[in-house]
């Protein structure tokens, strides 16, 4: 293993709520990967943002729609201690979907120290 001086840490879940919080630092969240996948056949837009509602500020996009019987995805990944994106000083990661259908996903981080 790679030794990235840092806990890596994932935090998998279900979301179906317009907004949602993932994650919440005791510093900065710095996100390494994420996927998220749904089966909806409704066009869904989510988006990755650092803080939430007036606060939030988008970190992130992708949009997902499956076709009929079948299922829509998205995913990224880079390698420790590397990072698609960081959050700012103890600011939640949250998840906005543009539409509350169901959304699976996966969040792979670390804390900045």
């Amino acid at each position: 293993p790679i030794d990235v001086g840092r806990t890596l840490t994932g935090s998998p879940g279900t979301i179906a709520a317009t907004w949602t919080s993932l994650y919440t630092p005791p510093n900065k969240a710095n996100v390494y990967a994420y996927a998220f996948t749904t089966t909806s056949t409704t066009e869904v837009t989510v988006i990755v943002c650092d803080g939430v509602f007036g606060n939030a500020q988008e970190r992130w996009r992708t949009t997902l729609l499956a076709p009929t019987a079948g299922m829509a995805g998205a995913n990224l990944a880079v390698s420790p201690p590397s990072a698609l994106f960081e959050s700012r000083t103890a600011s939640a990661i949250t998840v906005s979907l543009s539409t509350g259908v169901l959304v699976h996903y996966s969040l792979s981080l670390f804390d900045e120290a």
